[in-house]
């Protein structure tokens, strides 16, 4: 589902029409928040570590990409002038909505550090409260979505988006008691995608808006739930080495999220449409997937050095046998976390 979303994402900056807005905008953004929520450990950490782990994993590549990109950006757009370089450091620091391409999606990466600190510090509230006060968050953007969305960082649209963590953490309770998760889930997917249709006004959180009141919130938790609950079969059969690769894509999908909007920037005018859009994707993970094997992983990705495979590594090219491993008991067994 992640990888699913990142591909959105990129195919929402890619493509700007209404069918495009229509197709990936009511669930694109929502999908990593209800995932957060969905993958949530309750009184796993404390406030500060929460912080910490987020500052380590999403802030630190978020501040690597700005360092690097920002003095390129000011050379090449921005005109030299004291004034127009001022202005345009100040938006830099202060992200969120004000940031354009190449920074499309810097905006959601310090929405969803607010949001994830925002709920653990919540924790303590009674999980029914936390939901109602979340959805009276989200139902006011519809009279301060603006004023949320210029917040610096994006962090007021990052505490309106706690709905969406908390409906994710609700999904991941009640799961084991739908018997059939594709049938119903394709079912959410069809009531999402009619009434998507019908009211026609999608959500687009960069910018504060929320779609219709409480409508637009109820619209993305189901989409979001019906992709999960029709993802679930599919953990029992794919085959080992794609599950693997869809790690690999999930924990490098940070570097696509962040850098997606630089080849956009760089070659729109050079490609159409759809070989932009696997130029962005392919290009941006094959750099990431490049990176998560050296030092910058951390600064890029916000994950550890991948460490060669001894099995796939000098033993195999010296030609020693390579150890069998243990077949997994359960398919969650045979991929890693």
């Amino acid at each position: 589902m992640r990888v699913f979303g990142i591909l959105a994402v990129v195919a929402g900056h890619t493509w700007a029409y209404e069918w495009s807005r229509l197709a990936f905008y009511p669930w694109h953004v929502p999908l990593f928040f209800f995932a957060s929520g969905y993958f949530w450990s309750p009184q796993r950490r404390t406030v500060r570590a929460e912080a910490l782990v987020r500052a380590k994993t999403v802030l630190l590549p978020y501040l690597t990409f700005l360092a690097v990109l920002a003095p390129v950006y000011l050379l090449i757009a921005v005109p030299h002038t004291l004034s127009a370089e001022a202005g345009t450091a100040v938006r830099l620091l202060l992200g969120g909505r004000r940031l354009t391409l190449p920074f499309s999606a810097f905006w959601f990466v310090t929405a969803l550090i607010v949001a994830a600190v925002l709920y653990r510090l919540m924790e303590r509230i009674p999980f029914w409260w936390r939901g109602a006060l979340f959805a009276l968050l989200a139902a006011s953007g519809a009279l301060l979505g603006s004023v949320y969305a210029a917040t610096p960082w994006s962090a007021g649209i990052g505490a309106a988006s706690l709905v969406f963590m908390w409906f994710g953490e609700l999904a991941r309770r009640i799961e084991p008691n739908v018997r059939r998760p594709l049938p119903v889930g394709l079912a959410l997917l069809s009531v999402g995608a009619a009434v998507t249709l019908l009211v026609r006004r999608p959500l687009d959180l960069k910018a504060g808006d929320f779609g219709v009141p409480l409508l637009g919130v109820a619209t993305a938790c189901a989409i979001c739930l019906g992709l999960f609950l029709a993802a679930r079969p599919l953990d029992s059969v794919l085959p080992l080495r794609v599950r693997r690769w869809v790690n690999s894509l999930a924990l490098t999908g940070l570097g696509v999220v962040l850098g997606h909007a630089i080849v956009l920037w760089a070659m729109r005018p050079l490609l159409p449409e759809p070989l932009l859009f696997a130029v962005s994707a392919g290009l941006c993970w094959a750099l990431a997937l490049g990176a998560h094997r050296t030092r910058l992983s951390p600064w890029l990705l916000g994950v550890p050095q991948r460490e060669t495979d001894p099995a796939r590594g000098s033993g195999a090219r010296s030609g020693k046998p390579r150890p069998r491993r243990a077949r997994a008991s359960h398919p969650a067994q045979s991929t890693t976390a």
